[in-house]
């Protein structure tokens, strides 16, 4: 999250920073943001 949003890196520099596959970088990127919205949403309810 923080080489994409902070660094505004791009998935394939990620991928490449990580040695891994951009399909895996984009996954992982899209898993943190659902869990950030869950998370979020039940702060919000309290």
């Amino acid at each position: 999250m923080v080489l994409r949003f902070y660094e505004d890196r791009t998935y394939a520099e990620i991928a490449e920073i990580l040695a891994c596959s951009e399909a895996t970088v984009r996954s992982q990127v899209h898993r943190a943001l659902a869990a950030l919205r869950v998370r979020l949403e039940s702060e919000g309810d309290t």
